[in-house]
């Protein structure tokens, strides 16, 4: 068997890196938690809207989605 002697400036630089290494991936598993959106634009009466904007946004991700919906058609953002 091989020892490695690590001095102490050495073994506090491991240690640094494992804990950053276990904090970005933590964040990076975090980040890829995503939903889907559904749904139906309606007015008042629940008929639905033609010709509407709708905008979805997601700023931890830096994501913005526009929909333009005609005919009261059903509007989805995947993966916000």
């Amino acid at each position: 068997m091989i020892k490695l002697y690590l001095g102490k400036p050495l073994k506090k630089y491991l240690l640094f890196l494992m804990a950053a290494t276990i904090i970005l991936m933590a964040q990076q598993a975090r980040a890829q938690q995503t939903k889907t959106i559904t749904g139906t634009v309606t007015d008042e009466a629940g008929l639905a809207l033609p010709g509407v904007t709708v905008t979805c946004e997601r700023p931890v991700l830096n994501i913005i989605e526009t929909l333009n919906l005609e005919r009261g058609c059903e509007l989805t953002f995947p993966f916000i």
